[in-house]
């Protein structure tokens, strides 16, 4: 079995692409279900973010990742091969390893950003349900949260932590500073939304209106801003007065269009308009970029923003790579454990054969009168012979065919003491057998 990821993320894929990736909360578990149907796929985990989507699975030892690989292009609809450029993949201690990075925000945008641990275990979550995640998953997905948990509280990667949103507030803030009245709308009520929101309250915002499909939610999140709320068709007459808006929603399809920006840009007398998009996929019609006196930028602009964080932060990540390694070789210590059960169990299974065989042919000599201590002296020497047999034959046929390496292995895995031939090679039997032969 091999543990492996595959995926695309904020370095090797732009939000075009991880937009076209990305998969809904109620596309996961059938998604898995496909994934782990095809031969080979043992176990599957579907992380899918804003900055990520990446597919974790156990593949039997025969399979490659090509089939993957092609299983992802096919389901989200690209031509075979044409996501190459942008797809990564780790097997085994690295695969591991990722995940813990991952799981542990150094593999973040935002180097310690608090919202990715909840992320994963929501992705755990959902493979539980759809029964994609077993004993190897399970064992590393349990080792990954522990890891983050260390993380945390052993380094100051979650000291004064910083988030996408919040990121993403700061930005908006850089872009509008120029304003008197800042107001701002923002589009969506979920987590994300609610972090900019709180954000931006700190940099005395003179008006907020939440704008959500769902008007209770926005009037939920209105209430907690000290702002305003309305549904989503009335959008369009909000943005000829407020100086920036930030959306993140769960939609699959734009929810602010060219068109609308435009006929309120035309309205504004001149005044310029910064819009910041969050979402994956993206929320902001991408031909909005081209309306004159219009900001906009999506999730992949907030790299120089998070850029003095991660210099803050370099040292406490140091710490953190040292704690990831010393898991990810206990993982893979207990993983290589596990791909010796089966030969263990055989190898025992085989020696009761062999003690069941003996022990019943001396039940049958003890009842037609043998001594006691005859039958167990043959037991004991026929036991000896049958469990010796095998090894000392393999053990013979190394030393002939001059196999360094499976006479070392041998010794270590006997724990037997490397005597160089200073004693005699052969077997009790046999040795008194020669030296009587020679006295003959």
């Amino acid at each position: 079995m091999v543990v492996t990821a595959i995926g695309l993320n904020h370095e090797s894929a732009p939000v075009s692409v991880r937009e076209r990736v990305a998969f809904a909360d109620d596309e996961v578990v059938l998604a898995l279900g496909d994934l782990t149907g095809l031969a080979g796929v043992e176990e599957g985990v579907l992380l899918s973010t804003c900055n990520r989507t990446e597919i974790y699975c156990v593949l039997d030892s025969g399979v490659g990742v090509e089939s993957v690989c092609r299983w992802f292009e096919g389901y989200r609809g690209f031509e075979r091969g044409s996501l190459e450029e942008y797809l990564y993949c780790y097997e085994g201690a690295r695969a591991a390893g990722h995940l813990m990075r991952v799981s542990s925000s150094l593999d973040s945008m935002v180097l310690g950003e608090p919202q990715i641990l909840g992320q994963v275990k929501s992705a755990y979550r959902r493979a539980r349900v759809a029964g994609s995640v077993r004993g190897i998953l399970d064992r590393l997905f349990r080792e990954a949260f522990k890891v983050s948990k260390r993380v945390r509280t052993e380094t100051g990667i979650g000291s004064s932590p910083v988030s996408v949103a919040s990121a993403a507030g700061g930005l908006a803030v850089q872009e509008f500073c120029q304003h008197s009245s800042r107001s701002v709308l923002l589009i969506g009520a979920g987590e994300t939304i609610g972090l900019v929101g709180r954000h931006l309250l700190k940099k005395e915002l003179t008006r907020v209106v939440v704008a959500n499909r769902t008007l209770s939610h926005a009037e939920r999140l209105a209430g907690l801003l000290g702002g305003e709320a309305c549904g989503l068709e009335k959008v369009g007459a909000h943005l000829v007065d407020v100086d920036v808006v930030v959306a993140s929603t769960a939609s699959p399809r734009p929810v602010l269009y060219a068109e609308q920006v435009a006929g309120a840009m035309e309205r504004r007398g001149g005044r310029s308009l910064v819009i910041v998009d969050l979402a994956v996929p993206r929320d902001v019609e991408p031909s909005v970029c081209g309306i004159e006196g219009v900001s906009l930028y999506t999730i992949d602009d907030l790299r120089r923003v998070t850029q003095e964080n991660w210099r803050h932060r370099r040292g406490a990540a140091r710490c953190a790579e040292e704690i990831i390694e010393g898991q990810v070789g206990r993982f893979m210590s207990w993983l290589g454990v596990l791909d010796a059960v089966p030969a263990i169990r055989r190898y025992r299974a085989d020696a009761a054969a062999c003690r069941d065989e003996v022990l019943s042919r001396a039940r049958r000599q003890l009842s037609c009168g043998v001594a006691p201590e005859v039958v167990l002296g043959q037991m004991a020497d026929a036991l000896t012979n049958k469990l010796l047999h095998p090894a000392t034959v393999s053990l013979r046929r190394a030393g002939m065919t001059g196999d360094a390496a499976m006479l070392d292995a041998a010794r270590r895995l006997l724990g037997i003491e490397d005597t160089s031939g200073q004693n005699d090679p052969l077997p009790e039997p046999e040795r008194k057998a020669t030296v009587s032969n020679r006295r003959g």
